[in-house]
């Protein structure tokens, strides 16, 4: 994307975040066949999303060491947000734990 691409003053995507999507992508996220939402950000980073009927999972990777992470239960209403810096940590974790709700899920609607 060049300069404004949104008719406006948004900003291109920064290399370094579009390789570090790539990276979550491959590398990090567990589940074949559960593709996000992909979307670039104005200021030049990149949002991912996921969803299933029950949780949501947001990971927006706003420059290079600073990716913000929502996590939303409908369920029980629960919310977890974070900010990563340099330890990703907590990212990991929370990934994790969305695979294995997604797997249920998916296990589930193949067993129906």
């Amino acid at each position: 994307l060049k300069q404004g691409w949104d008719n406006g003053r948004a900003r291109p995507v920064d290399p370094f975040v579009a390789g570090f999507a790539d990276y979550l992508l491959h590398y990090v996220w567990p589940i074949d066949g559960m593709t996000p939402f992909v979307a670039p950000t104005c200021y030049g980073g990149v949002q991912l999303e996921w969803r299933l009927p029950n949780f949501e999972l947001e990971i927006e990777i706003v420059r290079r060491h600073h990716v913000v992470v929502l996590a939303f239960d409908n369920e029980t209403e629960e919310e977890v947000e974070f900010t990563c810096q340099h330890d990703l940590t907590k990212l990991f974790s929370v990934v994790a734990d969305f695979a294995v709700r997604a797997e249920s899920f998916n296990n589930a609607a193949t067993a129906a």
